[in-house]
């Protein structure tokens, strides 16, 4: 398929409880959207994300954002992907939750959103575009949403430089670009799209969890989104002592994260 469109790798929710483990996310299906310049591998699977949401009963859905395909795939029985071509006319934010919409409608129950860096913009953009929706959605199609070092900046303008060599890093960058598995070339076409700052609405109306480490040189104010959610409806994580490349390695975090989906559980 043609770049750009969106890839979502389908991991079934795991079979039986034989060990008699606590399942409490049983029945329940998270969609989870990588960062900038990194992989569902990257951010997910190599920091146990995955498996600790899979140890909770969940069935876990991957997103890998346009231009981010690396070498990395999977032959296994158990798992699914799909393709979906993204509308090139539309703000690339717009249309890779718009294509993620799409998907969320064929799924069997209402789903979770877990997002990280530019993911947590797509799965914000997403909450929003439902609850503000002209009549509604038919059915509501996230139960909750967890962003995680969400910029409320954008980046892309001073990356795009540095990706085709006509400017410097922006700040915070450094280690991002110096440890990507995806190819520079594919990251400039990526920030070559539009993509604006955190506009002030529409906002998500579903739960939300926010979260970063206290050392976060990207999302310094990821925080401040929760100014523009209704009151109550929102909870704050930060993490002591991580940034914006390692927060995702956090015990503690993914624990935190369970347990905010297990409150906002769907029957």
């Amino acid at each position: 398929m043609h770049e750009p469109y969106v890839s979502i790798m389908n991991l079934p929710e795991p079979g039986g409880n034989g060990g008699g483990a606590e399942r409490p996310l049983e029945g329940q299906h998270l969609v989870l959207v990588h960062g900038f310049a990194s992989t569902p591998q990257v951010n997910w699977v190599a920091t146990r994300w995955v498996h600790q949401f899979r140890q909770a009963g969940a069935a876990v859905h991957l997103l890998t954002l346009p231009y981010h395909r690396s070498a990395e795939s999977s032959d296994s029985a158990s798992t699914r992907q799909v393709n979906i071509a993204l509308d090139e006319q539309t703000h690339l934010i717009a249309a890779t939750a718009s294509a993620l919409t799409g998907y969320l409608a064929t799924l069997p129950a209402v789903a979770h959103l877990v997002g990280f860096s530019f993911g947590a913009r797509v799965c914000w953009e997403l909450t929003g575009q439902e609850a503000y929706s002209p009549g509604g959605a038919a059915r509501p199609r996230v139960a909750s949403l967890i962003a995680g070092a969400m910029p409320l900046e954008n980046h892309f303008p001073g990356l795009n430089r540095a990706l085709t060599g006509a400017g410097p890093v922006p700040s915070g960058f450094e280690a991002i670009l110096k440890s990507t598995p995806v190819p520079r070339d594919r990251l400039a076409a990526f920030t070559a799209h539009a993509a604006g700052a955190l506009p002030p609405s529409p906002s998500p109306t579903c739960p939300v969890l926010l979260f970063a480490g206290d050392r976060d040189a990207v999302a310094p104010t990821a925080r401040r989104a929760g100014q523009l959610l209704p009151a109550g409806n929102w909870e704050w994580y930060s993490v002591t002592g991580r940034d914006h490349v390692n927060v995702l390695t956090s015990g503690q975090l993914r624990r935190a994260a369970v347990d905010f989906i297990a409150r906002h559980r769907v029957s």
